[in-house]
């Protein structure tokens, strides 16, 4: 079994007859709706006028760059005297939330756990302040749906580094735009045919900077090169 078509031609030229196409197995998982709620309510009480951005599974090598991002994206829109777009952060392994939370903090950027702002449920505490950091830092595990559905794009971690992209289905599932790193050779599915769908973007981190300071357009609308929406969702179905 194997996932594309580009991967069956090439078992095929090694010899190999018997060969089953599947897709990818990950766009069968179902989609927790609890999670899908929840952040609705919360986009719709706390940041239903900032764009949302979800950086997704960073890996080790990739913080510094992208808090340089955060930053630099921060001072941009205070030049314009504009609300900056929420970062939510989410590391790829537990055993770096820490570190990550040291990290931010070092850089003088305001961020919130999740496990401190938001309770079982994913409902801010009582006592949590709304809506006024630039991080919402993702120390949990098994709720990236609720991450990704909060965000108006996403970008994944692993491709900015030599270790390759992770996965990008769930983004995919939940249609929203993709931003991936150069190195895409370890989810060479679904990742090339979203790339020639318009709906993932391929860049390095010298480009990305610059790419999202044109592409978030006032304070609620982030602009991608064609609506995740409007994909045809035949090659990448969904749960």
């Amino acid at each position: 079994m194997v996932k594309s078509q580009l991967q069956a031609d090439r078992f095929r030229e090694l010899g190999v007859k018997k060969i089953a196409v599947t897709g990818e197995m990950r766009f069968e998982q179902p989609i927790p709706q609890d999670h899908l709620d929840a952040a609705h309510n919360l986009r719709t009480a706390a940041f239903a006028e900032r764009s949302i951005i979800t950086l997704a599974s960073v890996v080790e090598g990739e913080d510094d760059r992208f808090l340089e991002l955060i930053a630099a994206i921060r001072t941009h829109f205070a030049n314009q005297k504009k609300s900056a777009p929420l970062f939510i952060y989410v590391p790829r392994a537990p055993d770096r939330f820490e570190l990550v939370a040291d990290m931010i903090s070092k850089r003088g950027l305001r961020y919130a756990r999740r496990s401190e702002w938001l309770n079982s449920a994913l409902h801010p505490e009582p006592e949590s302040t709304m809506s006024t950091f630039d991080i919402l830092l993702g120390d949990s595990i098994g709720e990236m749906y609720f991450y990704l559905e909060l965000c108006d794009l996403a970008i994944v971690g692993g491709g900015f580094g030599p270790k390759g992209s992770h996965n990008i289905s769930e983004p995919l599932c939940l249609k929203k735009p993709v931003i991936i790193g150069p190195n895409d050779y370890t989810i060479e599915f679904p990742a090339r045919e979203a790339i020639a769908a318009g709906v993932c973007l391929r860049m390095d981190f010298d480009k990305l900077t610059g790419d999202l300071k044109k592409r978030i357009k006032g304070d609620v609308e982030i602009r991608v090169q064609r609506d995740c929406r409007r994909r045809d969702g035949k090659n990448h179905r969904c749960a």
